[in-house]
């Protein structure tokens, strides 16, 4: 299920890196139709390797998170951080983020979107 697979990105993630990765993630299987649920595990994926692959942190959380009226993604960690665009931002610009030099890709376009 959704669930077993999230918890295997942050697996995955402490065993490749020096972060040590916690997570506390709510059951979520059958929360997202079958055929969105890739989207969600993705998002949570790419959040997790940016975590990695940027922040320079050496601790971070994901939490997943149900309550009444909706589901809550955090990933957080004590790395050097980032800009993050407005939602405005990337609508009537989507190339600023991209404008950085030190940018490679779309990670966070490809969230939003």
């Amino acid at each position: 299920g959704l669930t077993k697979a999230l918890e295997a990105i942050v697996r995955a993630a402490r065993a490749a890196s020096d972060i040590d990765f916690a997570a506390e993630i709510d059951d979520i299987d059958d929360y997202f139709p079958k055929e969105e649920e890739i989207n969600f595990y993705r998002i949570v994926q790419e959040s997790v390797s940016n975590v990695v692959k940027h922040s320079g942190a050496t601790r971070a959380r994901v939490t997943v998170e149900i309550d009444e009226n909706a589901l809550r993604l955090t990933v957080a960690d004590n790395g050097r951080g980032f800009y993050a665009m407005q939602t405005d931002d990337v609508s009537s610009n989507p190339k600023s983020k991209i404008q950085n030099p030190k940018s490679k890709g779309f990670g966070l376009i490809g969230i939003n979107e």
